[in-house]
């Protein structure tokens, strides 16, 4: 059995909450009455002339559209005369609800072919921060005001102990249906506190860090079995390396390591009171040089190409 036709015979609206809901009626013809409600239906949306919407259109009718309404509700119903093969079939569009907008699954549809949902967080991480520009004048290093530079006192010293300041970072949350525990346990074994080795979405090698995956409880769809498992991924611009401050109490002079020392009020060679800059091959900053940086990476690297999302 075959749908032979599929007529628009009646089309409505309502304003209700702000939301605009559409209605269409459709006359659905077909060559005998053999047939599942759901299949004639499937087999109006490809009829002419006005063929049954898809799952999920957006409504489009006689040259209005609006891509806020969604064909989300549809009925079939064959009508009493025996002797013929005419269905109605009513379609409904409406809004989006409290759902993702890529979800268009519904429950013939396999859970484990769903496609991956995303969206995004933010977490904050403190940072050192070595630079930044002065307000007042320092006159005595020849400092202007709002000359960016490094941190210093006004003696041109820099400070014992790092300054912090909080840094906000994107979160990549990626919801993603799995047949079993094992393969949720199996991502976090492997890519657990781990770094991206090539890019990923918009980033560089090493600036995403796998922050973990939970997975749900047992769910139950279709007769399918299966858990929900949600990755985090936490991006940062320029990397997760740790940036330590290269300085010492020691130094290398010709490749000997030397203690470092000052001249006290009396002239004499005393050890230093607080750690020198040194240069990146172990040699003494010159007094008045801004230091140095040395970055550490402290994850591994890993192809992020098998997370699956």
């Amino acid at each position: 059995m075959t749908v032979q036709s599929c007529h628009l015979v009646r089309n409505r609206f309502r304003l209700v909450n702000r939301e605009f809901i559409y209605y269409g009626k459709y006359r659905i013809e077909t060559d005998d009455r053999s047939q599942s409600a759901y299949e004639v239906l499937s087999q109006a949306t490809l009829s002419l002339p006005d063929p049954f919407p898809d799952y999920f259109a957006t409504y489009s009718l006689y040259g209005t559209s609006d891509p806020s309404a969604f064909m989300q509700e549809a009925d079939c119903d064959a009508q009493d005369d025996k002797t013929t093969s005419i269905w109605i079939a009513n379609a409904v569009w409406s809004p989006i609800r409290n759902t993702e907008a890529s979800d268009t699954h519904t429950s013939r549809s396999n859970p484990l072919s769903r496609p991956v949902i995303y969206s995004r967080e933010w977490e904050e991480i403190s940072v050192p921060v070595e630079k930044g520009w002065n307000n007042e004048a320092l006159t005595g290093i020849s400092r202007a005001a709002d000359t960016e530079g490094p941190i210093q006192n006004a003696a041109g010293q820099e400070p014992s102990t790092p300054i912090l300041s909080t840094k906000r970072i994107p979160v990549i949350v990626a919801k993603k249906n799995y047949a079993t525990l094992n393969e949720i346990d199996a991502i976090e074994s492997t890519y657990g506190d781990s770094l991206n080795t090539g890019t990923f979405g918009a980033y560089s090698a090493g600036e995403c860090l796998f922050r973990g995956i939970t997975a749900s409880q047992a769910r139950y769809e279709g007769g399918v079995q299966f858990y929900t498992g949600t990755t985090r991924i936490a991006c940062q611009k320029g990397g997760w390396s740790y940036a330590m401050v290269n300085r010492g109490y020691k130094f290398l002079d010709s490749g000997v390591l030397t203690e470092a020392t000052a001249l006290d009020d009396s002239g004499n060679e005393v050890p230093v009171a607080e750690p020198i800059n040194l240069e990146l091959d172990g040699s003494r900053t010159p007094d008045g040089s801004i230091g140095t940086i040395i970055n550490y990476r402290t994850k591994p690297r890993i192809s992020f190409s098998g997370i699956g999302v």
